[in-house]
């Protein structure tokens, strides 16, 4: 069905790996076939996005909090510490660890050491990277590898991939089946 929303972490991320092949089908699809230059391409993952939020709560969710690492700059660092009352040190020491390759830091734990329930206690001042997710508002095409990762953990970028599957026309030759965790829309 064309408008379910599969939000079955456990579904997704099965049907995510055992699709991976075709999801790499789909980057080469988009990349070399869809027709669509940047913008209206970028205008209908905005659009398709927008349709899926309406259906999945964040902050029922939080998988994204619990398997992803966020990357924080020592501003955001400086910003969060200011925030929770620390010095820079502390935050350093207590939640995140430095990551050289990329100059700036992550958190030493997984879930996020801020995620509170299912709720992030540091929401106002959050890493640019949390505030972004799942990164489908701009540059899709060149994000796409990004994307496609995600789509394993995040419902939103999940169904917003297989969305703009049947809408770009790709034909992929995985099998379909039962689809645990769907929720229709309201």
């Amino acid at each position: 069905m064309p408008h379910e929303i599969i939000t079955d972490l456990h579904h997704i991320q099965r049907t995510t790996v055992a699709h991976e092949a075709d999801n790499l089908a789909f980057r080469t699809f988009v990349t070399l076939e869809v027709p669509l230059s940047d913008r209206p391409l970028n205008a209908l993952v905005q659009e398709t996005t927008a349709a899926v939020w309406q259906h999945i709560d964040c902050r029922e969710c939080a998988n994204c909090c619990r398997v992803r690492q966020p990357v924080f700059s020592r501003a955001e660092a400086t910003r969060i510490a200011a925030y929770l009352g620390l010095t820079l040190e502390d935050i350093r020491t207590r939640y995140l660890q430095s990551d050289a390759d990329m100059g700036k830091y992550i958190t030493r734990t997984l879930p996020c050491p801020f995620l509170d329930g299912a709720l992030c206690s540091i929401y106002e001042v959050r890493p640019a990277v949390c505030a972004q997710y799942p990164h489908l508002h701009r540059n899709f095409r060149s994000r796409l590898p990004q994307v496609l990762d995600n789509a394993e953990t995040c419902p939103i970028v999940y169904n917003v991939v297989e969305r703009l599957k049947r809408t770009l026309g790709f034909v992929d030759s995985a099998p379909t089946g039962e689809n645990p965790g769907v929720t229709p829309p309201a």
